[in-house]
């Protein structure tokens, strides 16, 4: 065979390889849309939120002006509670949602769950097998070592920091801001489906800004592990923070959550110091 068939087979082999190195984050990204996309088919059969009393009102054309509605997520469920009806000596109970979407949406559930844990073992496995082998260059391999110029060390360090106040802000507002979202309309599988797409965009954005602004050490390997410490650890404390607000129900308080972005932006910042502080020991 040629020289140029083999360089072709090669790039394809490449090419085909290339989606099974992140087999974690296609996992991850599958439960998030599946989830998405269950969350929203929910929504869809329950009454609607703005008006949830008119809704059930509509469906079974019962003249009422007293109307009780619980939902449940789990199964999906949503019962109508009919008082004072003209002509009824009991108060009338209705299902909105039929037993069978009802069973279909709680079978479809667990699909987006395995997806999103499996995902997590193997986020969790890589990160404790990570930089024990090295399979070459184009798999992470450390980079052999430069030292670093005295004029370019600080403002590399200083840009890190900035990146990592930034983006505290940012993971600390969105996350604040999905929290006042759903203390007005009372959504956890909104909440969870938009904490989980911070989390992933903040990982994402740590990783990228480590490779190009973080210690050089270790090269393209340690520079994921660093992103995704300090995207895990800033979320964790964000999430914390925000199921606190969401648990007491303040989160539309005068304070409920403005201070969120502040502390968030603390914690990225404290562990990205303790990252360049670990590099500079490990030289």
């Amino acid at each position: 065979m040629s020289e140029g068939g083999h360089h072709g087979e090669n790039r394809q082999r490449r090419t085909w390889a290339a989606p099974g190195r992140r087999p974690h984050w296609t996992l991850l990204g599958l439960s998030l849309v599946g989830f998405l996309v269950w969350m929203l088919v929910v929504q869809a059969a329950m009454p609607v939120w703005l008006d949830q009393a008119a809704a059930c009102a509509a469906r079974f054309d019962i003249d009422t002006t007293r109307v009780v509605v619980r939902t449940t997520l789990l199964p999906p469920r949503a019962t109508c509670t009919f008082h004072e009806v003209p002509g009824a000596a009991a108060p009338v109970v209705t299902e909105y949602i039929s037993p069978s979407l009802a069973l279909v949406l709680t079978v479809m559930l667990p699909l987006p769950a395995a997806s999103g844990v499996a995902g997590l073992l193997l986020l969790a496995r890589r990160l404790l097998t990570l930089g024990r082998t090295a399979r070459g260059p184009d798999r992470g391999a450390p980079a052999p070592e430069q030292p670093p110029s005295p004029e370019a060390g600080p403002p590399r360090r200083t840009s890190h920091l900035v990146g990592a106040a930034l983006l505290g802000v940012v993971a600390g507002t969105f996350g604040a801001s999905v929290t006042m979202l759903s203390v007005v309309f009372g959504s956890w599988p909104a909440s969870i489906a938009s904490y989980g797409a911070i989390v992933l965009a903040v990982v994402v954005a740590a990783t990228a800004m480590d490779a190009a602004f973080g210690p050089r050490q270790g090269g393209r390997r340690e520079s994921r592990r660093r992103g995704l410490i300090l995207g895990g650890l800033g979320c964790a404390v964000v999430l914390a923070l925000c199921l606190r607000q969401k648990l007491d129900g303040d989160g539309m308080g005068e304070d409920g959550h403005g201070w969120i972005p502040l502390v968030s932006t603390v914690v990225f910042v404290l562990v990205a110091a303790v990252q360049w502080r670990l590099a500079d020991r490990g030289r």
